[in-house]
């Protein structure tokens, strides 16, 4: 997970405070309020003032990341671990970089190397096993998390990494047991629960998915992954009606996003509910003027309830944005 630059605005007065440099401090006190490029340059002021001072190196790094600009991100973390090697963040902020960079080899060799300087960090270690998991080196990871289970088996962090190893190796049944223990040690574990529903998904028979897509809801229930999953699961599952009242769900939730009111709509339509379904369509064009797909399938409504007209505007519309739409051309020619 990338460092958020809301945050870089509170470390900074941290590491003045640390410094004991009244100027410095006095700077730092208007960072927070400061457009991004003067943080930019309070940073650069701050460097100048301490040349040798790891944590302002691993700030400006951090910044950098947040601003994708991988290369100078990669040169400050290594300035700040030249300066002090033996701060484990700085060495997970490289290896981060590196990944997001492309550069595989490199995020391994340098969790490989945290993990030798860091061996009792629980945190290292899992992000090592979870680099190797990246990397698709399941075996490599899960002897890491074995060892990390070992001298910290209450961990439940450690049970989720070996139910994702598991997962996608292959072995599902190894998933769902670490999942379930991820769980009992931790019931808001939201992720946890809805790789369980995921699984249970894809194991096709068994413990119904619904049980813990809604779990992981009651820790959260605006978890917008959980909710489609749920929605898709039931649908697949031939409850169209909580299917819909789901996705109504996340419209009144998420007012803004027209994927729930047009999933929505498309359920609809296979019931013939066109009705309703036209006033989701109608939705999502209003939402988002460029979805071609709802100008379809709002025509294709019209057309099903009499508004012949109507539903051919749709449909010349739908080409108008994407004159290859098939099924826009072979409705629309039907109808002339």
């Amino acid at each position: 997970m990338q460092f958020n630059l809301k945050h870089l605005l509170y470390l900074i007065p941290t590491l003045l405070l640390a410094s004991c440099e009244k100027k410095a401090a006095d700077e730092a006190a208007q960072v927070s309020n400061s457009e991004v490029p003067n943080t930019f340059k309070t940073i650069n002021a701050l460097i100048e003032q301490q040349p040798d001072n790891p944590d302002l190196y691993y700030v400006r790094g951090e910044y950098f990341y947040e601003m994708n600009g991988f290369d100078e991100a990669i040169a400050d973390y290594n300035k700040a671990i030249q300066l002090d090697s033996a701060q484990s963040r700085y060495w997970h902020s490289l290896s981060n970089v590196y990944l997001d960079y492309y550069r595989e080899k490199s995020a391994l060799q340098t969790m490989e190397m945290a993990s030798f300087l860091f061996p009792d960090s629980i945190i290292t270690q899992l992000k090592l096993a979870e680099t190797y998991l990246i990397l698709k080196n399941h075996e490599k990871a899960l002897n890491v998390v074995s060892k990390v289970k070992n001298y910290n088996p209450n961990n439940d962090e450690v049970h989720y990494l070996a139910g994702l190893i598991f997962a996608d190796n292959g072995e599902l049944d190894m998933a769902i047991s670490n999942m379930q223990t991820c769980v009992e040690l931790n019931s808001r574990h939201i992720e946890a629960w809805y790789e369980l529903g995921n699984l249970w998904n894809i194991k096709g028979s068994g413990n119904d998915p619904i049980l813990y897509y809604d779990n992981a809801l009651r820790v959260d229930s605006m978890y917008t992954d959980a909710l489609f999953s749920k929605a898709q699961t039931l649908y697949k599952q031939g409850k169209f009606g909580p299917c819909i009242d789901t996705y109504n769900s996340m419209g009144r939730m998420f007012p803004s996003d027209e994927s729930s009111f047009f999933n929505a709509g498309i359920v609809m339509v296979e019931l013939n509910d066109y009705k309703n379904a036209w006033n989701k369509f109608n939705i999502c064009v209003e939402l988002n003027p460029a979805l071609v797909q709802a100008y379809y399938y709002r025509g294709l409504c019209d057309l099903e309830l009499g508004n012949t007209a109507a539903g051919k505007a749709d449909l010349e519309q739908a080409l108008r944005f994407d004159p290859d739409y098939e099924k826009a051309k072979l409705l629309l020619s039907n109808i002339q």
